[in-house]
């Protein structure tokens, strides 16, 4: 029991010697080892960690005062160190920001809009917060921060992350179109759920549902667990179906789920597959800023 102990211990993620879902942590070593102390929470500031699948980060503050409320993290960084940490890192700018904003009141700082002849990428990614990136990504380097982050890219570990099931539909074959859409983890592989999903949807049933490392899955809408649509879902195509797709099922890791007469799943190799799937990560979960609004809060999004 002990020996167990110890080897769940020794392989729990760390950065830096620090657990990951310690987040007060990683916070103080990051305030200390790339802001030199700088950062001042206000008073309540917390942090969190989210259950979003969309934003891997989130700065909140009150709009009056300019007070950072707080960071939240998607949970599922947990087992990312370098990607959990970069993207801390990338909200702290944010909050530097408004702690100076509240210490001189220069509101270029804030980066809320577009100044001729500086960087500007978006609300809250400007002059400020992209010189701010660019010197720590010259003296720290493995942090690898970015305006926009892609869920598995260099900085996630893709052993730790669990494959993902896509149900692919032809839409219109003879023009390429089509939609993929992505199963809830915990779903049953239900045919005719899945069948009746894409009648509804698109008018046909002829699906295919495949197997892919999960990064591959990012970006497509969800299906509920019970294989049924998400309400107030939207019918989409998805551009270049075809192409997408089939390229897709030459990727190493991507396998075929079949159905047998008996009801059982079986697997084939994807080169034996005859109906496209889905192409490189689409929509992925991009650093967004500002993506919402409280009222009396904003949010930087990321």
């Amino acid at each position: 029991m002990r020996m167990n102990q110890a080897i769940k211990i020794q392989t729990r993620p760390q950065f830096a010697g620090i657990p990951t879902d310690n987040l007060s942590a990683l916070f103080r070593y990051c305030n200390r080892h790339y802001f030199n102390n700088e950062l001042r929470p206000s008073p309540g500031f917390r942090l969190t960690f989210s259950r979003s699948a969309r934003l891997s980060g989130c700065f909140t503050y009150c709009l009056q005062t300019h007070e950072d409320w707080g960071i939240a993290i998607s949970s599922r960084l947990k087992c990312h160190p370098r990607a959990l940490v970069s993207t801390l890192v990338h909200e702290m700018i944010h909050m530097l920001a408004h702690q100076r904003f509240r210490e001189t009141g220069d509101k270029d700082l804030l980066d809320e809009e577009e100044k001729p002849g500086q960087p500007f990428v978006n609300r809250g990614h400007g002059a400020f917060f992209i010189g701010q990136l660019e010197q720590m990504n010259e003296r720290f380097p493995h942090l690898g921060l970015t305006v926009k982050s892609t869920f598995g890219d260099h900085l996630y570990d893709h052993a730790r992350i669990a494959p993902a099931r896509l149900m692919l539909v032809p839409i219109c074959p003879l023009q390429g179109k089509g939609m993929v859409y992505r199963l809830h983890e915990r779903a049953e592989l239900n045919w005719s759920h899945l069948r009746a999903t894409a009648q509804a949807m698109h008018g046909v049933s002829d699906i295919q549902v495949v197997e892919v490392p999960g990064q591959l899955a990012e970006g497509f809408p969800l299906l509920r667990r019970d294989n049924a649509p998400r309400k107030n879902m939207k019918r989409r195509v998805l551009r270049h179906f075809a192409s997408k797709t089939a390229a897709l099922l030459e990727t190493a890791g991507v396998r075929e789920l079949t159905q047998t007469p008996a009801g059982a799943r079986i697997t084939r190799n994807p080169s034996e597959c005859h109906i496209p799937s889905c192409g490189n990560t689409p929509a992925s979960h991009l650093r967004i800023h500002p993506a919402g609004h409280e009222p009396e809060s904003y949010r930087h999004r990321m």
